[in-house]
Formats: C-alpha cells, sequence, structure tokens
C-alpha cells in the first residue's frame, strides 16, 4: 500500500475514532512522522480495501476495536484484525469441496469386487496389502490413495479429482484399471454347462 492510500485510510480511521488522532498528536512533529512511518511500514502488506474492510468490520461490531491503552502498538493491532478480514475472505470464496455418497447410490457389489481383485493384484504381484475392516467404519474413510479403495472409487460414483488420484495410485502400485476390470469381468461371467 502506497503512503498516500495509508493517509487517506488514517485520516478517516482518526476521524471515526478521535483518540488514535489525539494519541498522534500528543508526539513531537519529528516523533508524529516517525510514528505514522512506523504504522505504515507495518500496514503496507495490505491494501487499501483490506483497511477499510477493518474500519467497516469495527463500526459494525464484527472487530474490537483498538482500545485506547493499546494505543501503542496501534499498527500491530489493526494488522491482526486485516489477516482477521483476509481469513474470513479466504473461507467465504474458498470453493466447497466436492462431496460424494460413497456407494450408495452405485453398484456395491462391483465396488467391492474391484477392490477386492486390487487386492488379488497385489498379492499376486508379491506386495499383499493387509485392509484393517476397523478402518472403513466411516464412509469418508474410503480415501483414493490406498489401492483397494482407489478400485472401489473408479467403480462407484467419483469426481474427477478422487478419478485422478485413484487412477494414480494404481498405477504406482502397477495395477492398471483395466488389468481390475478384467479381474472382476472374469469372476463374474456365468458358468455355462453343456447339457447333453
Amino acid at each position: 500500500m502506497e503512503r498516500t492510500e495509508f493517509n487517506a485510510w488514517m485520516g478517516d480511521f482518526g476521524r471515526r475514532y478521535p483518540a488514535v488522532a489525539e494519541y498522534v498528536k500528543r508526539r513531537e512533529l519529528p516523533d508524529q512522522r516517525l510514528l505514522l512511518d512506523t504504522w505504515h511500514q507495518t500496514l503496507s502488506a495490505f491494501d487499501r480495501e483490506t483497511l477499510d474492510a477493518v474500519t467497516a468490520g469495527i463500526i459494525s461490531g464484527d472487530l474490537d476495536p483498538v482500545p485506547n491503552v493499546a494505543l501503542g502498538t496501534f499498527a500491530e493491532e489493526i494488522r491482526q484484525r486485516c489477516r482477521r478480514v483476509l481469513d474470513k475472505q479466504r473461507r467465504e470464496t474458498r470453493p466447497e469441496p466436492q462431496q460424494r455418497e460413497p456407494i450408495l447410490d452405485g453398484n456395491m457389489v462391483m465396488a467391492i469386487a474391484c477392490g477386492q481383485a486390487a487386492l488379488e493384484l497385489l498379492d499376486e504381484m508379491g506386495t499383499p496389502c493387509v485392509i484393517d475392516a476397523d478402518y472403513f467404519r466411516l464412509a469418508e474413510s474410503v480415501q483414493p490413495k490406498i489401492p483397494f479403495c482407489a478400485a472401489i472409487i473408479l467403480a462407484d460414483d467419483h469426481t474427477e479429482e478422487e478419478a485422478r488420484i485413484a487412477r494414480q495410485t494404481l498405477d504406482e502400485h502397477g495395477i492398471p484399471w483395466e488389468h481390475v476390470l478384467q479381474r472382476v469381468s472374469a469372476a463374474t461371467k456365468p458358468v455355462v454347462q453343456e447339457v447333453e
């Protein structure tokens, strides 16, 4: 933030909160400049909009005003409020993560068969994966970084990001998704007996 922007904000803030302006005016002239220079340097990382949002937050009661006893650390007090404003803005603008309902609408039998096929392929490659049943008590425990889960996710409804991570997980373990599907397909083909 440029000094002219800081001066404009400081002038507005000082008019709204006279104790701050009086605190500055009580200093001798060289000390006033030094004090304002220090406050500007402390707040220079923030833009005018953020400082205006702090002022608005104090006026609305969303942010605490700077107590008169804390005017010696005024710039640090304002910096803390700037961080709160920016944190709130980040939370409000952060996109909601895509959530899925694991194995509620999809083919649960197929999903579990794919997970089992991934485990069998790992076992055949000499890198068995032990699955602890307690791990899967919650639906959100199905994570795309675990081969068994990666196969389940790919067989179930999934987001693009989940699919990307799940495929990467299977690739890292040397299990192409196509091999999982082939294993499941071979296991589920009906056996036809010829009648003589």
